[in-house]
């Protein structure tokens, strides 16, 4: 969402005119990048990160504007945790605990983990470049000065972009929902109702199209966003439109699997 672009539950095996719109609380404008959108609640940015996610040797890179303020190092924090939490439900398991119970354990940890970044209210906005042509990860995705685009030929590279909404505590709401009958069984009835009918409304997620990304260097460690486009509902219809400007700063995440 990665947990950089999130839209699924996961489970231990898988382990983002001015006046007009100031006034009606569109448009948040503030020294961590501004945000307006049209067809959807704006939010009040408070940080704006250029994410470097290591895995082993691979990188990727991601430009993140999000209401959550200190994301870099909740970031960083969580990332840990959770790779704590998957080495120790493999123990669980090498120790002969049954796999609902553990499961049930892991859950309450990614609730720990994950509950400062995708709590109630958490808002972002993430943009992924890319560059077609280009087989590694790390170059395909790396921020360059220039203007991406998902149509036309005169552009530096394409884009995907996402927009994610947490309406509730999504890890904590998850982890309420996950309980075993015995050591063995979990509450299947009780599961299955938190997946159809409680999950889909814990988050509103909507994808960017169209438009563009226009990127500067700012520094050696910084990077001048500009975003423009409309924004599409998951069930693929236009729904409205974002406009975004922010300075990503450098965040070196190690997003890491657990031995």
């Amino acid at each position: 969402m990665d947990h950089s672009i999130k839209g699924f539950i996961l489970t231990p095996a898988h382990s983002g005119v001015v006046a007009m719109l100031v006034a009606s609380g569109l448009l948040a404008m503030t020294g961590c990048g501004s945000f307006s959108a049209e067809g959807i609640d704006g939010f009040n940015p408070m940080s704006q990160v250029w994410a470097v996610e290591s895995s082993g040797t691979t990188r990727s890179h991601s430009l993140i504007l999000t209401s959550v303020a200190g994301y870099c190092s909740k970031r960083r924090n969580a990332e840990q945790k959770r790779v704590d939490a998957d080495r120790r439900h493999g123990e669980r398991l090498e120790a002969a605990q049954s796999v609902c119970e553990s499961t049930d354990l892991w859950y309450d940890d990614m609730a720990d983990a994950f509950g400062s970044l995708e709590g109630s209210g958490a808002r972002y906005l993430q943009i992924q470049l890319d560059r077609l042509d280009v087989e590694n990860v790390d170059t395909r995705t790396a921020p360059g000065a220039g203007h991406f685009a998902q149509f036309g030929t005169d552009n530096d590279g394409s884009y995907l972009g996402q927009i994610r909404y947490f309406e509730d505590d999504y890890w904590q709401r998850s982890a309420d929902a996950y309980s075993c009958l015995n050591p063995q069984d979990v509450d299947e009835e009780q599961w299955a109702e938190f997946l159809n009918e409680d999950e889909p409304d814990l988050r509103q997620v909507w994808n960017l199209s169209g438009g563009g990304v226009d990127l500067g260097e700012d520094s050696a460690d910084s990077w001048t966003v500009s975003v423009e486009a409309d924004l599409v509902s998951e069930a693929q219809d236009t729904i409205g439109s974002v406009v975004a400007t922010f300075t990503a700063e450098r965040c070196e995440v190690e997003v890491g699997e657990s031995d």
